[in-house]
Parts: C-alpha cells; sequence; structure tokens
C-alpha cells in the first residue's frame, strides 16, 4: 500500500485482467497480478505437451498444429497410397470416434503383370524387369538378318530394334541370298552331269563356282569342264595330231580323234 490508503496496488492499470501462455494443450490461463514490483500473469503449473492424438481437434503435443500425423499430414491434406501404376491420390481423414487414427481416405489399385511401356505395372517399384530390353537379338532368316537389341513394341509387348534386309537373287555360293530358309534350293547340286546340254558321261556333279554361278566338276570341290567343253565339240588336245570330238570312252569325257571309241583316245 504504497500511497497508504488501506487498498493495495489499486489503480494500477491491468490488475485482474485474464491472461494464457501456452498453446493446445499445454495452455494455461490465469490473471495479471503484481509480482515483486512487476506486472506478470498468475498461472497454474506448466502442463508438459502429451503425444498427438489424431482426429481429437486438439494440439496435444503443444505445437501449434492440430492432429498432424507423424509425417506431418494433417486432416484434409493431400495424401497417397501405393507405387508405379497403383499410386491412388486422396486425403488424410479421421477414422472412428473421437481420439482414434487418421487415414488416406483411397485405397492403392490393384498390380497387373509387367507390360512393356515404361510403366511399373505390377508396382513392385521396377520399371519393365523381366523383359530383357536391351539385350541383343536379330530379325530376318538368311542373308536377311540383321542384329539389334530387344525393345518395347507398340503394343506393350518386346521386339527387337532391326529391320530385316530385302531378299536378293537365290545365288549358288551356300547362303540363303532370297531368305526363305533354303540355301541354293532349285539349282541341282549334286546332281550327275557331263558339262554338256545333252545326257552323258555323268562324270562330274553341279557344284557352285567361285562366282556365284552352278558349274559341272569332274571331281566335286575341284576342277570343273573346260570351258564349253560338251558331247560331240570338237577338241584339240595337245598330245594329238588332230583335232577330235569330245566323247564319252570307259565312262570318262575324253577328246577322240576318231569319234565311236577307235581306240585313240587323245587324253
Amino acid at each position: 500500500d504504497d500511497d497508504c490508503d488501506g487498498s493495495t496496488d489499486e489503480g494500477v492499470v491491468g490488475i485482474g485482467l485474464a491472461c494464457f501462455a501456452g498453446v493446445g494443450a499445454c495452455r494455461r490461463e490465469g490473471a495479471l497480478v503484481c509480482i515483486d514490483g512487476v506486472l506478470s500473469c498468475d498461472l497454474p503449473a506448466p502442463v508438459s505437451p502429451g503425444e498427438e492424438t489424431f482426429c481429437d481437434d486438439v494440439d496435444n503435443d503443444c505445437d501449434g498444429l492440430v492432429d498432424e500425423g507423424p509425417d506431418g499430414g494433417r486432416v484434409g491434406t493431400a495424401c497417397e497410397e501405393g507405387i508405379g501404376a497403383c499410386l491412388r491420390g486422396g486425403t488424410i481423414a479421421c477414422v472412428g470416434a473421437s481420439g482414434a487414427d487418421f487415414t488416406c481416405n483411397v485405397v492403392a489399385a490393384s498390380s497387373n503383370s509387367e507390360a512393356c511401356n515404361g510403366v511399373d505395372d505390377d508396382c513392385d517399384e521396377e520399371v519393365d524387369e523381366g523383359l530383357g530390353l536391351g539385350n541383343a537379338c536379330q530379325i530376318g532368316v538368311g542373308a536377311c538378318i540383321r542384329p539389334g537389341v530387344t525393345i518395347c513394341d507398340v503394343g506393350g509387348g518386346v521386339g527387337c530394334s532391326a529391320f530385316p534386309g530385302a531378299p536378293q537373287q537365290e545365288l549358288c555360293d551356300g547362303l540363303d541370298n532370297d531368305c526363305d530358309g533354303q540355301t541354293d534350293e532349285g539349282l541341282g547340286l549334286g546332281n550327275a552331269c557331263n558339262g554338256a546340254v545333252e545326257a552323258g558321261c555323268g562324270l562330274g556333279v553341279l557344284e557352285c563356282s567361285p562366282d556365284g554361278t552352278v558349274q559341272c566338276s569332274a571331281a566335286p570341290g575341284g576342277t570343273a569342264w573346260p570351258e564349253g567343253a560338251y558331247l560331240g565339240s570338237t577338241c584339240d588336245c595337245m598330245a594329238c595330231c588332230t583335232v577330235g570330238l569330245w566323247e564319252c570312252q570307259a565312262g570318262q569325257l575324253l577328246c577322240s580323234t576318231e569319234p565311236g571309241g577307235s581306240g585313240y583316245p587323245c587324253p
């Protein structure tokens, strides 16, 4: 009673007014009083922050936020469930009565078999796995084969990045030039021949020549008939004194000076 009028702290502005401290469940309310000559808020004992109780509309942990989850999500904020193609978006909502937990109000979609489309269809955090993408591949047949790598096709399957070559006319070269799965077909390879148009000695067989054509060889894989030789055509052997004719004698194609087999073959 500084003014000795029988009243204490009368006339001090603020005395008795309401005051508070803290937020949420930690908020304490009191009234302004003089303490040691200083105007102060007379409050109850402090309240320690508790664990956030979801969906009770109370800031239990006294951080200024209401009903926030451990990841910072609050009721009404966006949330997601699922991964890959199963991912769906929703919002955080309360579950059950007050004080219960909260959840994301959406359910992840069901997974599907993995397709080749750049999407995690089976929802395992891997994209296009197990499809062999990037592995070496080839496409085409015979001489049309071209190399490539395995890639996704437009239908969600896998294909080869290469395109087959264009078929060519079949040659006698041991290759499938026309890309039909057959080699040197239709050329009569291995058939008996005598180097002539007519049937005759049959001493040779048809085989491929180095230039890709068919030749009649007296020894398969060896020497072909002399150029232009056929039964009945003229021949001139170095050991003969006269011109002879190509004919069959004793199963051999010989140049004979007396056609019909006189016994004087020109070797």
